[in-house]
Order: structure tokens, then sequence, then C-alpha cells
């Protein structure tokens, strides 16, 4: 898998730009919504300064506030740099446009636009020897698809495995002439055994620990998604983990964080679920006080 993973990050870094650029107003509008919603600029350029400049492609961007139709928010590339919240030329001729809006509690409050670099397509994809042997004996690569981490890797409505970590992975197939199987319907924690015992070649999104490294090949990162905690309306405000010592929390069973947080934060008791839905539920049913994980997915939920 380690030939296949340096390929995985060629294609990240020269092919997606176009594919996932409308995905990427999309997070960005997802994960502004709550900020927005609360005009909480700070907060807001926190949230999503960090995935901007992550994407090096995305060369400038806007959040507009529909209340007003004024840019709160503006972002756009300086050389190796970056300049914010002056006036830009959103769009100049040699970019390439996506918008998406930003909605909260099912109202459209603001609106992401945002442009890309110009890239080419034709990609002329060679491998090694070694990358060639790789794939003549494994013409079909098993992947384990999850079930609930919308928008990356789920499983949608009508039962298809979906989300951006697939349409990276089905654009990588296309352009490197090799087959892609996905196995959904199990849990996290059973995707990880299966990926241990070589019952599947990959997982398309995971976080990076050291005790995945004993077993599993990483590529670089390609997104990096900030933690939040979740709780109840009503309860307190959180500043530190060490709040939540002798309290009890949800989160899933087999995540990075959960063992993290178990490692680390003794005095926490953690209620492992088997999805994030299990873990939110927990939360809003009073048996748990809070869970931690990142922003697109609970807004979805």
């Amino acid at each position: 898998m380690k030939q296949l993973s340096a390929f995985f990050i060629f294609l990240l870094f020269f092919s997606i730009p176009s594919f996932a650029s409308q995905k990427d107003a999309s997070i960005l509008a997802n994960i502004a919504s709550a900020d927005l919603y609360e005009l909480n600029i700070k907060d807001l350029k926190r949230t999503v300064l960090p995935y901007l400049e992550e994407k090096s492609y995305i060369k400038s961007f806007k959040i507009i506030d529909l209340s007003d139709n004024q840019p709160v928010f503006t972002y756009k590339t300086q050389g190796n740099s970056y300049i914010l919240n002056e006036a830009i030329d959103l769009c100049p001729q040699d970019k390439n446009f996506f918008t998406a809006d930003i909605t909260y509690m099912g109202d459209t409050i603001g609106r992401v636009e945002m442009c890309i670099s110009q890239h080419n397509n034709n990609l002329n994809i060679s491998f090694t020897q070694e990358e060639q042997k790789w794939l003549q004996e494994h013409p079909t690569i098993h992947v384990g698809g999850e079930k609930d981490w919308a928008p990356f890797d789920f499983v949608d409505e009508n039962g298809n495995y979906n989300g951006l970590a697939k349409d990276y992975l089905d654009l990588i197939a296309h352009y490197g002439g090799f087959n892609v199987e996905y196995h959904i319907g199990k849990n996290w924690n059973q995707l990880l055994g299966d990926i241990k015992t070589g019952e599947i070649d990959m997982l398309p999104a995971i976080n990076i620990n050291e005790e995945r490294k004993k077993f599993i090949s990483f590529t670089n990162a390609y997104i990096k998604l900030p933690e939040y905690y979740f709780t109840a309306t009503n309860y307190q405000d959180l500043y530190s983990l060490t709040q939540l010592n002798d309290k009890k929390i949800s989160n899933v069973k087999g995540y990075a964080l959960t063992n993290w947080l178990r490692k680390n934060y003794p005095n926490i008791e953690i209620i492992e679920k088997n999805s994030i839905a299990e873990c939110l539920q927990s939360v809003k049913s009073g048996e748990t006080v809070a869970y931690i994980g990142d922003i697109p997915l609970q807004l979805i939920i």
C-alpha cells in the first residue's frame, strides 16, 4: 500500500481542484454557518482560515452576509502568503468561480464565493516498476467505507456510499486505470479491524496516530478539521478539557480522539458509542454531558 499511497498524494495535489472545488465551497459554507449566524467574525476566521491555507488552489474567497449583502470576511493569496479583509477582485479571468449558500437552522443567511486557479487535467501518469507490479497483483483495491461521517465518508439515504473521500478515490482510480470496490455496512471499529487483518486495502479518511502507524501506511493529510465541544444548550461554556474531569462524555469507539482522550485525560469517563449520531443522542438524552468532534457532520445531522 505504500506505493499506492504515494500515487494518492500526487493526484491530490495536481488533479483534485476542479473536481473538489464545488465541494470545497459547500464545506466552507457549512463550517462558517454557526459563526456567521452569531456574527462572531473572530471565530469565523479561526474556523475557515486553516481550511483555506490547506487548499493552495483557492486563490480568493468571500463570505457574504445576506442581511446587508456585504462581505464579512475576505481572503486572497499573495505570493506565498495571503491578505485578509481587504477589498478584492474576486475572480480574475484566469480563475474559476464557485459559490454555495450558507444556511443555519433551515434559513439561508449568507453566501460563500470563491475562485480557484486554472489547471491542467490532461495528466500523464506513470508508475515505477514496483508500483506496476503491485497494481497487477491487486487489480481491484478494496476500500472500507464509513457509514456516517458526512460530508466526507458516508452512506446516503438511498444506501449508496458517498462523500468527498469517495469522489477523490473515484478520480484517482480513473486517472490511475485501476478498479476500486467499496465495502460498506460496518461501524468504524470493525473497519479498523478489517484493515488490520487485510480484509480491505484502504480507508479513505482516517486520523493518524502512532498505534495505527503499526499496521497502516498514511498519505499526507488532505484536510484538517478543528474539534469542538457539543453540549446541551443550557450547559456551561467549556474552555478546557479539565472541566470535564469526573464527567461522562460520549465518543465513537475506535476513533483516534477517543483513545487520545482516554490516555491523556483519565479522569474523564468516556461512554463509547458505535456512531456519531449515537454520541449526539447520548448528549441530547442527558446520558452524557458532551461529545467532542468536528463541525461539518454535526451541521448536516
